[in-house]
């Protein structure tokens, strides 16, 4: 890309469709010389300036601030400058976007010369933009690690390779690896075969995802979620090591859905990067992601991960680091006092779904539920949060410790409260 820039070069760029200029603020371009113009947008109560409410973008202001000041956010204005040594063309690939960023201006702004606002715009290419530090709105995410293919490893990266990242699948072997890889394989097949994708978009999919068993694989990943087994001495040893690996501005994130994200950021070097990232399972189903606070997590690392969980077509919710977070601290006691009626009142696994779904509106039992979470997972979340909390309502129940000593796990083994085929 040239260095210099004159204004007949913005004159005669080429105006993106307001739905792609939104799109190239979430991902990368295929071409990272593409030439995008940015400007450093502060918004303000009210803003009579037509040039300045165009490069606000429609900016939703909130009521009963008054004199809050927001930092400038750069964003790209939607504009192609013309590249002699390529075809200028900019054909950002189709993918989920959020809600951010979609009011941003398609036409060019031949305003651009006042002299008063020549300080708020600068040129750059879209791998610039990418390597911005974690200290802006616009840090760009390519490229997503995840520690762990099980169930919800598995399910994390398919979340992540669908939405159009490439990503980095790390399992302590091969085989468990191409084991996570055929769970994915399966349920893009899945939807295939329900007509919820093309077999095109499929392989393109499935394509974006690389196996290692090597951690340090990761170093060039801007997001690394972790996924491993719901224990602290590993979860610490997987982030003490991810610190050394990684660059200083990737992210990094814990899946884990009881444990504190406090006491697992304490095994780096880099606290402040550290953030929760709890999806439900199945990952690519649910929708929510819990994305947790901790006390050294930085704002910049926590709203990159907001992002990105909502540019993946997530409902993200921002909560802080506390026992069970928002879900768990709700549904773990519920769904234990609900398997403790089982044995009080006599009623069987069958009735007590029946009734809780016809009489309550869940779309779901709570014993299938359970079985669907995994008993196993379900103690260990119970357990948990007990340890932090001290009341009886969070520990499991006798029958659900009963099924894990007999192997009856739920769906992944076939058998819990009910029988599987």
């Amino acid at each position: 890309m040239r260095a210099s820039l004159v204004w007949r070069d913005l004159l005669a760029a080429r105006a993106w469709p307001r739905r792609e200029a939104a799109r190239s603020s979430r991902r990368s371009c295929a071409n990272p010389d593409t030439g995008v113009v940015e400007t450093a947008v502060r918004p303000s109560r009210r803003t009579r300036d037509p040039l300045r409410v165009r490069l606000a973008g429609d900016l939703r202001r909130r009521r009963n601030r008054r004199g809050a000041r927001a930092r400038p956010v750069p964003q790209p204005l939607g504009l192609e400058l013309p590249d002699s040594a390529g075809d200028g063309r900019h054909r950002p690939e189709p993918r989920a976007a959020g809600r951010s960023g979609r009011h941003l201006p398609a036409e060019p702004l031949a305003a651009f010369a006042y002299p008063s606002h020549r300080g708020a715009v600068r040129v750059c290419t879209e791998a610039d933009r990418g390597r911005r530090e974690v200290g802006s709105r616009a840090v760009e995410i390519r490229r997503v690690g995840v520690v762990g293919l099980g169930t919800m490893g598995a399910g994390i990266a398919q979340v992540s390779v669908q939405a159009g990242f490439e990503t980095v699948g790390r399992e302590v072997s091969d085989e468990l690896g191409e084991r996570g890889k055929a769970t994915i394989d399966r349920y893009l097949s899945r939807g295939v075969e329900k007509g919820r994708l093309t077999r095109e978009a499929k392989d393109r999919a499935i394509g974006r995802l690389t196996l290692t068993t090597e951690l340090a694989d990761l170093a060039d990943c801007d997001l690394v979620i972790e996924a491993v087994l719901e224990e602290l001495p590993l979860k610490r040893e997987v982030f003490a090591e991810l610190d050394r690996v990684t660059r200083p501005e990737a992210i990094l994130a814990t899946n884990t859905s009881a444990l504190s994200v406090a006491e697992i950021a304490e095994a780096t070097e880099r606290p402040e990067r550290v953030v929760g990232m709890h999806f439900f399972n199945p990952a690519p189903v649910l929708p929510l992601v819990e994305i947790v606070r901790a006390p050294k997590s930085s704002d910049d690392a926590v709203r990159a991960a907001y992002d990105w969980a909502e540019g993946a077509g997530k409902q993200p919710v921002n909560c802080n680091d506390t026992p069970g977070f928002i879900v768990n601290r709700i549904l773990i006691p519920l769904l234990n006092d609900c398997v403790r009626v089982l044995d009080e009142a006599g009623v069987a696994p069958e009735d007590l779904d029946k009734a809780m779904t016809n009489g309550a509106g869940w779309p779901l039992g709570p014993c299938a539920l359970v079985d669907l979470v995994g008993i196993d997972v379900h103690i260990q979340a119970s357990e948990a949060l007990y340890d932090k909390l001290g009341e009886e309502r969070m520990a499991p129940p006798e029958r659900l410790l009963q099924l894990q000593r007999e192997g009856r796990l739920g769906r992944k083994t076939g058998h819990g409260f009910f029988d599987y085929e």
